[in-house]
């Protein structure tokens, strides 16, 4: 926990290849040493700078909340709320393993979650 709010420390392997194709571990690495030296940073890494600051910002119900980032690491890491019960798509595995067929929510639950993901779009693109 972290100030009282559970949470999740992800990492990953290869992120991105840009249009130069360098990854985007690698564009951290040297974007970790070019800010130590002052140097300019290239379009990779300043995307995603952009990213960060952007997902830092975000504040709704309806989305899991980034806390931040470390990109000083290699592979980056990303610190975000924890979410109970996984992702959607590990909870309808799990519901499907325990029921022995495919998971069908109650119209109830498909309503709640979809209205859950509108307004979440409706945040994001508003």
């Amino acid at each position: 926990t972290w100030r009282g709010t559970a949470v999740v420390c992800k990492s990953a392997g290869v992120l991105h290849v840009d249009s130069t194709g360098e990854h985007l571990n690698d564009a951290l690495t040297s974007m970790c040493t070019q800010q130590a030296m002052g140097q300019p940073l290239n379009e990779s890494q300043k995307e995603l700078v952009r990213e960060i600051n952007l997902l830092s910002k975000l504040r709704h119900p309806d989305l899991v909340l980034f806390l931040g980032a470390c990109v000083e690491h290699t592979p980056p890491l990303v610190l975000t709320e924890f979410m109970e019960g996984g992702d959607l798509e590990r909870y309808y595995r799990r519901k499907a393993e325990e029921s022995g067929h495919p998971y069908r929510p109650s119209a109830t639950k498909l309503f709640k979650w979809s209205s859950s993901v509108a307004r979440a779009l409706a945040f994001l693109h508003g």
